[in-house]
C-alpha cells in the first residue's frame, strides 16, 4: 500500500517538530526561596515564611580547614538556630595568598576552590542550611588595595580598584567567573547570589569618590545582566551596602538587601537600627544585617550585639553572626551563639504573616521621657514593641498608642530569660490604648496581637477585661504556623 504525499508531508512535519522539542531545554526547577507574595519585606520557602538567621563562614573555604571542622562548625551553627550561611568566595585565599591560588589564567575559579565550595554546599545541605555566595568583594578592595590579590604589588593584573572595574580584559574575566559559578551550582541549596560585598564602596572614603560611583554602577549592571542570563532557576539576587547613603537606582535592581553596620556605642547602635532599616525599605525589598562590627573596647561588645539582635528582630529583620578572628584561627563567640539560640526559641511566638503595614502615623508616647530607646513595628496581625533602657536598673515604662477597636492579646517577655512575664486578653473600645510594662532591667519585648478587629464584644465566653492592666488570665505562649 502506497503512502500518500500528504501523509509523507505530515510525517516529516511531525518529525521536525519532535526534533525541535527535543532540542529545547527541559523545564527548569524554580529556586525554593523567593520574595513573599504578600509582604515585600519577607521571604518564602515554597510558600512558607523563611526568616534568614545567618552566619558568615567564608573562612571555611580555606584549604587549612578540615572536613571535620567544616562539619562540626555547621552543626554548631544549626543547633543555634542558624538556617543560612553567607560565603565570601574570596575568603578562600586566606591572608597573604596570591590571586593565582584562587583563579586560573583565564580568570576562572580554580577547580580545587570549587571542590571546597561544593563540599561546603553538601555539608550545608546536611543541616538544611541555605547558602549565600558572595561573587565579588569590592569592600576589601577599597579598604586596603595594597593587600588585594588583584593588586599589581601582589602579582595581580590591576593597579587600582578603578582598573579592576574598567579594565576590559579583567572585567570580561569577572563576567565569565560569575557565569561559571552560577551555572555549576544553581541546582543546589542557594538562597541568593550576592553580586558584591559593599556595593556602595564609593561612600567608604572621605571625601566620597564620585568617579568610583559611576564605575561601580556600570560594572555592577554588567555583572547583573550576565547573572540574569545564566540564573535560569531564578535564585534571588542580592547585594550588600553601607547604610550611610544608599544607591536606590541599584538597590531596586536586586531582590534582597544586606546591610553592613559598625558602631562604637551600644546605645547609639540601638537607636539607629530602626532608621537604617526603614531607609533601606524604601526600595520595597527584604533587608537583613549581614555584617556587624564592634570598633571599641571589648567590654561592651556583648551589649552591642544584644541590642543589634533584638532591635532588628523587632523590625522583622535579623542580624547575622560573624566569627571572631584570633590570630590565624576563627571561631564564633559563645555569647553570640546564645543570642542566636534565644532568637530561635522566640521565633515561633511571632506572627509575621499578612501584608506589611506602614508605621503608625501617631507616634507612641513613652514615659518616663528620654529614658528608653523604643521600636514599634507593625507586621501582619502583630504589633511588636522593643524597649531598651538607657539607665540599666529595675524600671517600668508607660506607653500610649493609637489603635483600632477590637479584642487583643498582649504578651511581654524578659529578653534575658525569654520567660513570659505577663499575658492578658482584653477588649479595646477606644482609640487610645494605655499600657504599662512589667518591671525589667535592660530590655523587654512585647507582642500586641489583634485577635478580632471591630466589635470588642466577646461572644465565645465571659467578656475580656477592658484594659491590658486588668487582671486577665495569664496564658501560655501563642504558637503560630
Amino acid at each position: 500500500m502506497m503512502t500518500s504525499p500528504l501523509r509523507i508531508c505530515a510525517a516529516l512535519v511531525c518529525a521536525a517538530l519532535m526534533a525541535c522539542v527535543a532540542g529545547l531545554p527541559t523545564a527548569v526547577a524554580k529556586a525554593a526561596v523567593s520574595r513573599d507574595k504578600t509582604n515585600a519585606f519577607l521571604l518564602s520557602n515554597q510558600g512558607k515564611l523563611f526568616f534568614p538567621q545567618g552566619a558568615n563562614v567564608g573562612y571555611l573555604l580555606q584549604e587549612t580547614v578540615s572536613a571535620r571542622t567544616l562539619d562540626s562548625t555547621l552543626n554548631m551553627l544549626a543547633d543555634a538556630g542558624v538556617n543560612t550561611v553567607r560565603v565570601n568566595l574570596e575568603d578562600a585565599l586566606g591572608d597573604g595568598a596570591a590571586l593565582d591560588a584562587l583563579l586560573d589564567r583565564t580568570g576562572m575559579f580554580r577547580d580545587e576552590v570549587m571542590q571546597r565550595f561544593e563540599a561546603l554546599l553538601s555539608a550545608a545541605e546536611t543541616y538544611q542550611l541555605q547558602v549565600v555566595p558572595i561573587l565579588f568583594d569590592l569592600q576589601s578592595m577599597q579598604e586596603d588595595w595594597g593587600a588585594s590579590p588583584y593588586s599589581e604589588a601582589n602579582g595581580g593584573p590591576c593597579e587600582s580598584i578603578h582598573d579592576f572595574l574598567m579594565n576590559a580584559k579583567v572585567r570580561q574575566q569577572s563576567l565569565t567567573r560569575a557565569a561559571q559559578l552560577i551555572e555549576r551550582f544553581q541546582g543546589r541549596n542557594i538562597l541568593a547570589w550576592e553580586l558584591a560585598r559593599g556595593a556602595n564602596v564609593w561612600d567608604a572614603s572621605v571625601p566620597r569618590d564620585v568617579e568610583l560611583r559611576g564605575e561601580v554602577l556600570l560594572w555592577l549592571n554588567l555583572v547583573l545582566d550576565r547573572v540574569h542570563q545564566v540564573n535560569t532557576e531564578r535564585h534571588l539576587i542580592a547585594a550588600s551596602f553601607w547604610p550611610n547613603t544608599l544607591p536606590y537606582d541599584l538597590m531596586e535592581q536586586v531582590d534582597v538587601l544586606f546591610l553592613h553596620f559598625r558602631s562604637r556605642a551600644p546605645i547609639l547602635a540601638a537607636s539607629s537600627i530602626q532608621n537604617f532599616l526603614e531607609e533601606c525599605r524604601k526600595s520595597r525589598r527584604p533587608v537583613f544585617i549581614s555584617e556587624a562590627v564592634w570598633n571599641a573596647k571589648p567590654a561592651q561588645r556583648d551589649l552591642f550585639f544584644h541590642t543589634l539582635f533584638w532591635s532588628s528582630l523587632a523590625m522583622s529583620s535579623s542580624a547575622f553572626l560573624s566569627p571572631l578572628e584570633r590570630g590565624s584561627t576563627f571561631d564564633f563567640s559563645g555569647f553570640d551563639l546564645q543570642l542566636a539560640k534565644a532568637r530561635e526559641e522566640f521565633m515561633p511566638l511571632l506572627d509575621f504573616t499578612g501584608p506589611a503595614r506602614p508605621p503608625s502615623r501617631a507616634p507612641v508616647t513613652v514615659t518616663p521621657k528620654d529614658q528608653y530607646i523604643f521600636i514599634d513595628n507593625l507586621v501582619g496581625n502583630d504589633r511588636l514593641f522593643w524597649l531598651f533602657t538607657r539607665e540599666p536598673g529595675r524600671s517600668q515604662a508607660q506607653l500610649v498608642l493609637q489603635t483600632v477597636e477590637g479584642i487583643y492579646e498582649l504578651q511581654w517577655f524578659d529578653i534575658e530569660t525569654l520567660a513570659p512575664l505577663q499575658r492578658n486578653r482584653f477588649n479595646q473600645g477606644r482609640k487610645d490604648l494605655r499600657i504599662e510594662t512589667p518591671a525589667f532591667e535592660q530590655s523587654i519585648f512585647g507582642l500586641l496581637h489583634l485577635v478580632k478587629k471591630g466589635s470588642s464584644e466577646n461572644k465565645n465566653g465571659p467578656p475580656a477585661p477592658s484594659s491590658p492592666d486588668a487582671n486577665g488570665s495569664l496564658l501560655g505562649p501563642r504558637k503560630t504556623n
